[in-house]
């Protein structure tokens, strides 16, 4: 996974010129939903699919740093 958004990360940048701003993010399990923790930003989010961890985590740090999406990635940080 953090391969891909780190790939993303930089064909992006390279390609167009555009300024990504990669926040690094913590994913846990609680009960039935993934818990997305953005330190950077002190953030909480949540996603109830793996699926979904990447779209709610960019999701979160675009709204709260008022950035477009297409600007933002993320990288996971290593399980504790």
């Amino acid at each position: 996974m953090t391969g891909s958004v780190d790939t993303f990360a930089f064909v992006a940048e390279s390609q167009a010129g555009v300024s990504i701003h990669t926040c690094e993010v913590e994913v846990y399990g609680d009960d039935r939903w993934y818990m997305i923790r953005i330190p950077e930003l002190d953030g909480l989010t949540q996603a109830r699919h793996p699926g979904e961890i990447e779209d709610m985590a960019r999701s979160y740090i675009a709204v709260s740093t008022d950035q477009p999406i297409d600007t933002v990635a993320v990288r996971f940080a290593p399980p504790r």
